[in-house]
């Protein structure tokens, strides 16, 4: 199931309990003990993912995202009181507090957003549950832009009361907040602009929730420019046709040229040209008749090349430039114009 397929799902379920709460609603009893001293078992719960029963100090939860593919989890806690429940978004790596009543709270069950745990605030062993709606944040899979440009990171957010609500963005500069906007019934809209993006970036993109949301994780995003490269310039000097002896001279000098930016380190060769033919008539496809590597050299803000060849009178020429590295995308240029056989 995609992101968006399951926000939808989420968006759907949200508008048949539009009052309710997304953070866990009130805990609820589910069996009282026939008997003072009597613990009642815990009822079953279908697909179970995870049964916790444990003591976590503080320093164990880790509050920044991780982006693991864990699962979340309910757990007990001593930090505030003996046998508080906790609940721990897994990708987060986010606790809330999901029962802080007096007395002790053990063996909770979690599973298909349902806690069930037994509660002995009052005395003896009843058993509790709580629903806990996690909300879901979507991401692109993938952006680019052109080097140097802007680019918009947008996605949504399903949960109550979402207009307002802050996902947090790391991976461009300093962390950043952006707001959510309605956009329908338990959806919302965020938008990050990002300006001047010259080198490969990943984004990690969180909701961290608040004292009426569970948080969620959004995922990660990569961000990868790509070069702007100048149509190649395809120059051909027609040379002497005949040679010593009376022989056809059939090969004319040419020089093909361009620019790349971002700019590169003079002498390497972040560029391919490639070099297409066809025959005089224009007949049939165009074919791959060789590929180069320049040289490139400084030229102010941009890299550039020249090459110079001799290439056959009797085919017509073009040229295409191709550019990849490891921090940008790849990138394809306009071909050169079309330079005609001479003979």
């Amino acid at each position: 199931m995609t992101a968006d397929a399951a926000g939808a799902k989420h968006a759907a379920r949200l508008e048949g309990r539009a009052a309710r709460r997304s953070v866990p609603s009130s805990e609820r009893p589910l069996q009282a003990a026939a008997a003072a001293g009597q613990l009642l078992a815990l009822p079953e719960v279908a697909d179970a993912r995870t049964v916790l029963a444990y003591v976590a100090t503080p320093e164990e939860i880790d509050p920044a995202p991780v982006g693991a593919h864990t699962g979340n989890v309910v757990y007990v806690d001593d930090r505030s009181d003996k046998g508080d429940l906790w609940v721990r978004e897994g990708r987060t790596g986010i606790s809330r507090p999901l029962c802080a009543e007096p007395g002790t709270q053990t063996t909770p069950s979690f599973a298909a957003e349902h806690a069930v745990w037994a509660d002995a605030r009052d005395g003896q062993p009843d058993v509790y549950a709580a629903d806990l709606h996690f909300p879901t944040v979507t991401v692109p899979s993938a952006l680019t832009c052109d080097y140097a440009g802007t680019v918009k990171l947008t996605g949504k957010l399903y949960t109550e009361g979402v207009n307002g609500q802050r996902i947090h963005v790391t991976g461009y500069g300093a962390e950043r907040t952006v707001s959510a906007r309605r956009t329908g019934v338990g959806v919302g809209t965020y938008t990050l602009p990002m300006y001047k993006v010259r080198r490969k970036l990943t984004l990690r993109v969180w909701y961290p929730g608040n004292g009426s949301h569970l948080p969620a994780w959004g995922g990660t995003v990569r961000v990868t420019p790509r070069a702007v490269l100048s149509r190649p310039d395809l120059k051909r000097t027609p040379a002497r046709r005949e040679g010593a002896y009376g022989v056809i001279l059939d090969r004319d000098r040419c020089t093909i040229s361009g620019t790349i930016r971002p700019r590169h380190a003079a002498g390497s060769h972040p560029v391919t040209l490639n070099i297409y033919r066809i025959n005089k008539y224009m007949i049939g496809d165009w074919k791959l008749y060789k590929t180069l590597r320049p040289a490139v050299k400084n030229a102010g803000a941009v890299s550039s090349y020249r090459v110079r060849l001799d290439l056959s009178a009797w085919w017509t020429w073009k040229v295409q430039v191709v550019h990849q590295d490891a921090g940008h995308a790849r990138t394809i240029s306009a071909f050169s114009r079309t330079v005609p056989a001479t003979i």
